[in-house]
């Protein structure tokens, strides 16, 4: 009979340490990058990269995309685009039990094309682990080169209905003013969910480098249930223009209240219920001497 319940207490224990670094199995990890020539908006492209699809480089479907745009374009960027080099582009998610955490970075983007290029990019993921009531964000990078008309705009999403901002290429400049507008970039919440923070930097000397390190909060909507991230970053290069060791992301977790602060809780209340007791008391005497 020990032996049993021994052997019991030794599974139990087995599984909630494989569920504490358990990844979520239903994963939808993707890039959707548009690239456009601010000056003449009809030479435009827009690829949507999944994981382990054409345009990651390491082909597998691992949590994880390194990003090709020469690759997700079939082998060769669109000619106006010649001159545009980016290199180590790379998005993941990591979500366990205890938190989920979805990145994006690239060693560097370089315009040489002669005009002056916006990228946009959406970085998004589904089928992360609940419950997650707290959210962390940071982003990083480094403007070289020609500073002119340069800036980058960084956005955090979280949405509690598990839904993907973007799933198919945009075609034309139309299309993606509209798919901007539907994000509600100014807003709270749109079709990447709710807005949990935004960030905007314009660099104005040199060589200039950003940093946002948004301290752990309380989310506004919690997610009770599976979730979605989205990452967005919109940056404009002139020709001449570097982003270098640039970064971004955000960790969901779930707060729950320490072991002392529910002891100091119910000290609390019991001390709260003495007390309402001791007057309780006192009120009888008191109205006898009256």
């Amino acid at each position: 009979m020990m032996t049993l319940k021994m052997k019991s207490l030794a599974t139990a224990a087995a599984a909630v340490a494989l569920g504490l670094g358990m990844a979520s199995s239903a994963h939808a990890l993707q890039y959707n990058v548009t690239l456009y020539d601010t000056g003449t908006t009809s030479n435009f492209a827009n690829w949507t990269v999944v994981d382990g699809g054409l345009g990651d480089a390491d082909g597998s479907v691992n949590n994880s995309i390194s990003l090709s745009l020469a690759a997700a374009n079939g082998g060769s960027l669109p000619g106006w685009l010649t001159g545009y080099g980016v290199t180590g582009s790379l998005a993941g998610v990591t979500d366990t039990a205890s938190s989920s955490f979805l990145y994006t970075s690239s060693s560097l983007v370089n315009n040489q094309t002669g005009t002056t290029v916006r990228a946009f990019v959406v970085v998004s993921d589904d089928g992360n682990t609940a419950p997650r009531n707290m959210v962390q964000e940071t982003g990083s990078g480094t403007f070289a080169g020609t500073l002119t008309g340069a800036g980058i705009n960084l956005y955090y999403y979280d949405d509690p209905a598990n839904g993907l901002p973007i799933s198919t290429p945009l075609a034309d400049i139309g299309a993606f003013n509209t798919f901007v507008g539907n994000l509600n970039l100014a807003g709270a919440s749109g079709t990447a969910g709710n807005q949990t923070h935004s960030y905007s930097y314009t660099p104005t000397l040199g060589n200039e480098s950003f940093s946002f390190n948004d301290p752990a909060s309380l989310l506004a909507v919690p997610d009770t249930s599976t979730f979605a991230m989205s990452l967005i970053f919109d940056f404009t290069l002139e020709d001449g223009g570097q982003l270098i060791s640039r970064g971004q992301s955000m960790t969901k977790t779930e707060a729950v209240p320490e072991p002392m602060t529910m002891s100091l809780l119910g000290a609390g209340l019991v001390g709260l219920g003495a007390a309402r007791r001791r007057k309780a008391k006192a009120k009888p005497q008191a109205d006898a001497q009256a």
